[in-house]
């Protein structure tokens, strides 16, 4: 999806940063951030998927996970912890079967990041996969 020339130096690039093999039919460009996310959406989730999203979200994560027919599970951060996701919140919003999480590295609002340790030790979830 995109200008092949375009793509093909975007993987060039990956290729030399990551020191992994990307082609450029492994790169897809969109018209922006929002069109990705339910490009990504439409591709990854289905229905009967369990979708856990840290809120407060972009409002469009909400309408992409569902269009997709998967079901959107809200994990709270609220302001007075600074917008940062908790081990804590994180097993509350779990259900039985989570399929992915598209957790941005900053959240809006404000920016902010969530320290590795934190997300070294949220791999333990088995059938989890963490997008972005």
């Amino acid at each position: 999806m995109g200008r092949e020339k375009l793509r093909e130096a975007i993987a060039a690039k990956q290729r030399k940063l990551l020191g992994i093999p990307v082609a450029a039919e492994n790169v897809a460009l969109v018209a922006g951030a929002q069109n990705g996310l339910y490009a990504a959406a439409m591709c990854l989730f289905e229905s009967g998927d369990d979708v856990l999203v840290p809120e407060p979200m972009y409002l469009t994560y909400a309408a992409s996970v569902q269009a997709s027919g998967a079901r959107l599970v809200c994990i709270e951060q609220p302001a007075e912890k600074d917008f940062r996701l908790t081990a804590q919140a994180l097993e509350a919003a779990l259900t039985p079967t989570p399929v992915a999480s598209p957790w941005p590295r900053r959240t809006t609002p404000p920016a902010t990041s969530t320290p590795a340790r934190s997300w070294r030790r949220w791999r333990r979830w088995p059938g989890v996969t963490t997008c972005g």
